[in-house]
């Protein structure tokens, strides 16, 4: 007997929760969900699983960008292509967390598949400035990915730019990326202070120092920098 409608989308959703609760349990096997999403797609399952939602109102999209799962995040693009600009209840998209983790492989798909760059969640802050606050990544290659799809670098939040949000955090990478990207050193916000005025370290204080005395060329490579330092607490995010 054919299954009834409601019930049917009931239990799609069921399996896309039972999906999110796997990709939040980070001893679940990549493979293991890569499987199960093809099976899914094999029956034309998986979008109607996609439109479960975890208690924070995330999509499975979200939760995979938050997992840094790239090829799963592909299959449900693929899926389900209107499911990229689906906000959670902080009205937080995909690309916003992806952003905010420095996940610039994920970025770049979502890009490529028309994430909206320019929305911006409860907190009034866009993809752009998730990247560059304290709490992020600060990955310089995410800045570069969003400035290059038109995010604008001198978009203020709270009277503070993505460059004074980068220097407050200490984020240097993304820094140098933002200068190099057409960032004015000399913006100023309300209360006249710039993004130097912002610089948590010497470090980032005496680049923005020299960028805006004339004496440290814009194009200057990006500074090296410890990679598992920088994403030491993403883990704990990701839950």
């Amino acid at each position: 007997r054919a299954e009834a409608p409601a019930a049917g989308e009931h239990r799609l959703v069921s399996a896309g929760e039972d999906l999110i609760r796997k990709l939040k349990d980070p001893q679940t096997d990549p493979q293991d969900l890569m499987d199960a999403a093809q099976a899914a797609v094999a029956r034309k399952e998986f979008a109607g699983m996609l439109r479960a939602r975890d208690d924070r109102g995330r999509t499975p999209l979200h939760v995979a960008c938050s997992r840094g799962d790239l090829r799963l995040c592909q299959e449900m693009i693929k899926a389900d292509p209107g499911i990229v600009n689906e906000v959670d209840a902080q009205r937080n998209t995909p690309v916003m967390d992806a952003a905010f983790l420095g996940r610039s492989m994920i970025v770049k798909e979502l890009l490529a598949h028309a994430a909206e760059i320019t929305r911006k969640n409860f907190d009034l802050m866009n993809a752009l400035q998730l990247a560059c606050v304290n709490e992020g990544a600060g990955s310089g290659d995410v800045v570069q990915q969003l400035v290059e799809a038109a995010a604008d670098p001198a978009e203020m939040c709270w009277q503070t730019t993505p460059l004074m949000a980068a220097a407050d955090s200490g984020h240097i990478w993304a820094v140098q990326v933002l200068i190099d990207m057409g960032a004015d050193a000399w913006q100023m916000n309300s209360s006249s202070f710039t993004a130097l005025d912002f610089a948590r370290d010497m470090e980032t204080a005496q680049m923005l120092y020299d960028i805006m005395q004339g004496d440290r060329l814009s194009d200057k490579p990006a500074p090296r920098f410890d990679t598992q330092r920088l994403f030491r607490d993403a883990e704990t995010r990701r839950a």
